[in-house]
């Protein structure tokens, strides 16, 4: 019986003791995060409130939308990956590393063409809609243009379907032209299409040129002012919207006056953005925009256009207005 006992205890022993081990290894491994400190009131605060399943579902959502928009997925990307897996960088990688890579390696191997290639290649399968479209634009922008002038050239002349033209007119949009063989490249494609998405991003491209002599910006100015009046409200909106990056307000400053008296609202908002860029704005502009604000017929977003323009005028409103506009402004706080 003593012996019984005694086997009987052991075994029992063993059974809780398997029992724990078990648990230990199902429970899920949890990394500490050392960028936490665990006696920030903030945390504390943030593990006694409840978070519903509907919450939950919010917060996930917007930490997969935030991992889309700065990170590339090597799958999908195979070309700008292996570039960047030869050169010795450690794959993922997320934006800063990719500019931080631009700004050493590729400005030491001067390796500008392969990377730029790689770059294109990827590029080519997106579309206008997806994130990683725009991450990909801001690489471009931060390379030498001239290089990346050529090569988009050379993808829009290789192009043949409607939609790859529009996405190499749109990235050709976003950079700055520095050569004036790209601008009166840009200035033939825009005479040789009717296709008005392509006009408008060559305009666009045109509008982004870097000018330094006084006969550039004539020969700029020759190409883009008659658009600020063109009958296609596309093109009048691509002109009106960059007009503050190669036309003189204070010289000429009917054709954002007209643009505000649009009846087109995309022409208007145009005039508006372009007003709000600018340095130095005739005080002349100020009334149009106020109107535009208190328009109750008008388009809110337009309106609420005008109300961040005003801020342009801020020292030269009057009481009244400003009561006006404090008004607005609490509406727009409301919504």
């Amino acid at each position: 019986m003593k012996y019984i006992s005694i086997i009987a205890i052991l075994l029992a022993i063993v059974y809780f003791y398997m029992m724990k081990q078990e648990n230990t290894n199902t429970q899920p491994y949890t990394p500490k995060d050392k960028s936490i400190n665990l006696s920030s009131p903030l945390l504390e605060k943030i593990k006694q409130k409840p978070i519903d399943i509907k919450q939950k579902k919010t917060i996930s959502q917007k930490i997969s939308k935030t991992r889309k928009q700065t990170k590339l997925d090597e799958s999908q990307y195979k070309n700008i990956f292996s570039y960047f897996s030869d050169n010795g960088i450690d794959i993922p990688i997320d934006e800063n590393s990719i500019l931080i890579f631009m700004e050493t390696t590729l400005t030491k191997t001067k390796d500008y063409h392969t990377f730029i290639q790689a770059l294109l290649d990827d590029f080519s399968l997106l579309s206008p809609e997806d994130d990683s479209f725009y991450i990909f634009s801001g690489y471009f922008i931060a390379m030498q243009s001239d290089l990346v002038e050529k090569e988009i050239f050379k993808s829009l002349e290789d192009s043949n379907e409607p939609l790859e033209k529009e996405r190499w007119s749109a990235l050709l949009a976003s950079i700055e032209l520095k050569t004036k063989e790209g601008r009166d490249t840009v200035t033939s494609l825009l005479k040789s299409t009717n296709d008005e998405i392509l006009q408008s991003n060559y305009i666009s491209s045109l509008s982004n040129s870097i000018v330094k002599t006084e006969e550039e910006k004539r020969e700029l100015q020759e190409v883009l002012t008659p658009y600020l009046y063109d009958k296609n409200p596309v093109l009048r909106e691509a002109a009106i919207n960059r007009a503050h990056q190669w036309n003189d307000l204070m010289k000429n400053m009917k054709p954002i006056e007209d643009a505000l008296l649009s009846k087109d609202l995309s022409v208007k908002s145009a005039a508006l953005f372009t007003i709000s860029q600018t340095d130095e704005v005739p005080l002349k502009l100020k009334d149009n925009v106020f109107n535009i604000m208190n328009n109750d017929e008008l388009d809110y977003g337009v309106r609420v256009s005008a109300l961040n323009t005003l801020s342009v005028f801020r020292d030269k409103l009057s009481d009244d207005e400003m009561e006006i506009v404090r008004e607005f402004g609490k509406k727009f706080e409301e919504l």
